[in-house]
């Protein structure tokens, strides 16, 4: 018999990503991971840049998993909501480009012009990171 289970809707601005039930849930939130599980108290959280990983449970074994890029997540009763800025699942990646691109923004990290340049480059690094080790676990 399944255990307790949550509705879980990831949405980009592009299409909606993932809808279903799941038994856990773990974001890249923007101070940290956050994580999710059935009867979890209402929450807003601001999203940051990393890999979401939606697990099933009962009769479906296994997880769904994303590369994010900002947005919000919301607990609202049996209900998680994942509005997210920009989302890849691993399937749509393609390693070299992924890694030729972290290549390319480690070395701009070396000599940024501003500090906002040098956080944006963070950003990008984080973004390639995370598609990276999705596509590594595909």
């Amino acid at each position: 018999m399944a255990g307790p289970l949550f509705q879980v809707e990831i949405v980009s601005p592009e299409r909606p990503l993932f809808r279903g039930e799941a038994g856990s849930l773990v974001a890249e939130g923007h101070d940290g991971e956050v994580g999710i599980r059935p009867g979890h108290a209402p929450l807003v959280s601001l999203l940051g840049t990393g890999v979401v990983r939606v697990a099933y449970a009962g009769l479906h074994e296994g997880a769904e998993r994303f590369a994010i890029r900002g947005g919000f997540l919301q607990v609202l009763g049996r209900r998680v909501t994942l509005l997210v800025t920009q989302a890849i699942k691993a399937e749509d990646i393609d390693p070299a480009k992924s890694s030729a691109a972290l290549e390319k923004v480690i070395a701009e990290l070396q000599h940024p012009g501003s500090d906002e340049e040098y956080a944006r480059l963070l950003d990008e690094r984080r973004w390639h990171e995370a598609q990276l080790k999705l596509a590594s676990k595909a």
